[in-house]
């Protein structure tokens, strides 16, 4: 069925709300403002006279995919203004420009016309002017003819006041509309060969060319403070990365050389257009600069882009696709350098430490020494952790005797999973390592499966060792690992299938490859939560469980068990703080837990070799054993007991009063526990 949706304007012919309906049909709904009354429309249309309609359409013979067409309001009338001639005529043009009643060159010279006097608008004229702008920016074959106008009209727009422009943005996002039209223009208007566009406004300066990345040394731009300031040189564009001259600059951009070094390969042979956008007031936005590259954002950096700014308190860029297109502030890989002079610097880059992956607040950037510091610990701990995990990966997969148990079966999966998130982190977490939108959507959607499958591995793990000294079991579980399989690999996976498609865009970023907002507190932080939750639950039996069992298991092997479960839960507990840290990361506690994040994952594919691979004896002797080619490995050892096969949960040791002890199918005895204990370790 299509989905609920609303659709139209309350300024031109109204809002529109159409409910979900089912393929190959058609709705219909009133004319908030009234309707035509049947002049010039044929017989088929009279009969719909009154009425907006809008079609559900099928795309396959089963109609499986059914999808929304554009509504058809031409039968609804137009709001009437009658109390302002401004609001009026802005309607008016508006409705020419829909029904091609005008041309867009001669809309394009009404509109600077009405919006001379912007400084009375009401949020009515802000939201008409919005619109009228979006659809002449959309005539792209008439850019070099209305782009003069488009801007001069943005100009007086910027002179609105700013709680009116408020008031407009909230109903229907007309500043940032405003906005986007600046780009679109600079990104579509077709510029010659040598030449470039440039307008200087009172309230904006624009300046847009095509340069070739194989012979580009740079740009920059700058904006004279008032005392340099005339009407014929107020803003200067070079063509290198070093002559501007920040001391006279009341704002200075620039670009680096190095600005296309990490395009993709089918660019490699176009030109490249570069854009400079300078507002001098903030009337859309509380920036004072905007700037982009066509098809390329400037996050793609290797060198610093600096940005010199006079009396501004952050460096913030305003992102486009925050809170649903609206747009909001966002300090990604821009940090505060100081001042000097009376000038504030800011640099731009775009380092990526691993904590990103739970970072909750991921706005609340860090200072650019501390990030480079995490940047850092993050790749080297990654590489640390991966070695230990391959390690113990390969220790598993060598012994038979060690891949063939439950215990050792489970902490493989784990390792595997945790070895495959942090090669996802390092190939592609961040943004300017992935070449295109979709290759970084992939990232993230991979990123947040491996790390549910690290998570759903933990709490198998917890279980495990819960049935073993807790709930003793005493029977054999059928097809066990076959479903801590499926629960392990697939339960994450419908979790990812369901977020990616009701949720798609939130995969990926500006900046790092990752889950973000309300799907990410939802569908990631959520179950990583729970896991926890379970785990901290289970430790507390598991030890009660131990540390209670009396006289029941002879001291030797409460002492083995207890030894044997305080290495697996130790393990939890390091993955554990090591993800707790990270959701600890926010606001003023945000770097410590941070630096606390990245040294603990360092520790986490390290500790899990340490633990069950060195420290443990029949490891370290069948290794010995192999390496000294002695033959057949030694692998039975008067400290443990078998019986049958080694796989978990088939013999079920019973212990009477006095501390002997018999084979028996069934027990519920604690002393179960003490000799379960020993399948936790690899042997």
């Amino acid at each position: 069925a299509c989905p609920e949706e609303t659709t139209g304007e309350a300024v031109t012919q109204g809002i529109f709300f159409w409910n979900v309906t089912e393929g190959d049909n058609v709705v219909f709904r009133n004319c908030p403002y009234g309707y035509s009354n049947g002049e010039n429309l044929d017989d088929s249309q009279s009969l719909l006279t009154g009425t907006a309609s809008r079609s559900c359409r099928c795309n396959d013979n089963n109609c499986q995919r059914p999808y929304w067409g554009e509504p058809d309001i031409s039968r609804c009338k137009y709001r009437v203004y009658n109390n302002s001639e401004i609001t009026d005529a802005l309607s008016i043009l508006y409705q020419d420009i829909k029904k091609d009643g005008t041309s867009l060159i001669n809309a394009s010279i009404q509109l600077v016309s009405l919006t001379n006097d912007s400084q009375i608008f009401e949020k009515e004229d802000v939201a008409l002017t919005a619109l009228i702008l979006e659809n002449i920016v959309e005539g792209t074959n008439t850019l070099n003819e209305t782009g003069t106008n488009i801007i001069k009209a943005v100009d007086n727009f910027i002179n609105v006041d700013p709680v009116i422009l408020f008031q407009s943005q909230e109903t229907i996002n007309s500043s940032t509309r405003v906005l986007s039209v600046v780009e679109d223009y600079l990104e579509n208007v077709a510029i010659n060969p040598e030449a470039n566009v440039q307008q200087n406004e009172r309230n904006i300066v624009v300046y847009s060319r095509d340069v070739n990345q194989s012979t580009f040394q740079g740009a920059g731009a700058e904006s004279l403070i008032d005392t340099k300031r005339n009407e014929e040189n107020d803003f200067t564009v070079y063509n290198n990365d070093f002559s501007v001259q920040p001391t006279v600059s009341q704002i200075s951009l620039t670009m680096p050389k190095s600005l296309f070094e990490n395009l993709s390969i089918d660019s490699e042979a176009q030109n490249q257009r570069i854009a400079f956008v300078i507002y001098q007031k903030s009337s859309l936005f509380q920036s004072q600069v905007n700037e982009t590259t066509d098809g390329e954002t400037v996050n793609k950096l290797n060198s610093l882009m600096k940005e010199y700014m006079r009396k501004l308190v952050a460096c913030v860029f305003w992102d486009f696709s925050l809170k649903n297109g609206v747009g909001d502030w966002s300090q990604t890989g821009c940090t505060y350098k100081g001042m000097k002079d009376g000038i504030v610097t800011c640099h731009c880059s775009h380092l990526t430490n691993f904590a990103i992956l739970m970072d909750v607040y991921i706005k609340d950037r860090i200072d650019d020494d501390h990030e480079k510091a995490l940047s850092i610990i993050s790749y080297i701990g990654c590489a640390i952790s991966l070695g230990g995990l391959v390690l113990t990966i390969i220790t598993i997969l060598l012994f038979k005797e060690l891949r063939t148990k439950a215990p050792t079966q489970i902490l493989l999966n784990f390792c595997i999973a945790l070895s495959l998130t942090l090669i996802v982190f390092i190939v592609a977490a961040e943004r300017s390592k992935t070449s295109s939108t979709t290759w970084c959507r992939a990232a993230a959607i991979a990123l947040h499966y491996f790390v549910l499958v690290v998570f759903m591995w933990m709490a198998i793990e917890a279980y495990n060792m819960y049935l073993c000294f807790v709930k003793i079991l005493p029977t054999h579980h059928s097809h066990f690992m076959i479903k801590c399989l499926i629960v392990g690999w697939g339960l994450p996976a419908i979790i990812v299938i369901v977020t990616a498609v009701l949720e798609i865009k939130e995969y990926g970023g500006e900046t790092y490859c990752r889950l973000q907002g309300l799907p990410f507190q939802a569908a990631f932080l959520g179950p990583v939560l729970l896991v926890l939750l379970i785990n901290f639950i289970a430790f507390v039996l598991i030890l009660r469980s131990l540390l209670t069992s009396g006289t029941k298991v002879t001291a030797d092997r409460k002492t083995s068990g207890i030894t044997q479960a305080r290495r697996g839960i130790a393990i939890l507990v390091v993955l554990g703080l090591t993800w707790l840290f990270g959701v600890l990361a926010i606001r003023d506690a945000k770097l410590v837990f941070q630096y606390l994040f990245c040294i603990f994952n360092s520790l986490q594919g390290l500790l899990v070799f340490i633990f069950y691979c060195v420290l443990s004896k029949d490891t370290r002797r069948k290794w010995k054993s192999l390496c000294s080619s002695k033959g057949k490995l030694d692998t039975s050892s008067g400290r443990y007991h078998h019986a049958g096969n080694s796989k978990f949960h088939e013999v079920t040791p019973s212990y009477n009063n006095t501390g002997s002890s018999s084979m028996t199918s069934s027990s519920n005895r604690a002393g179960f526990a003490a000799n379960h204990a020993v399948s936790m370790e690899m042997q």
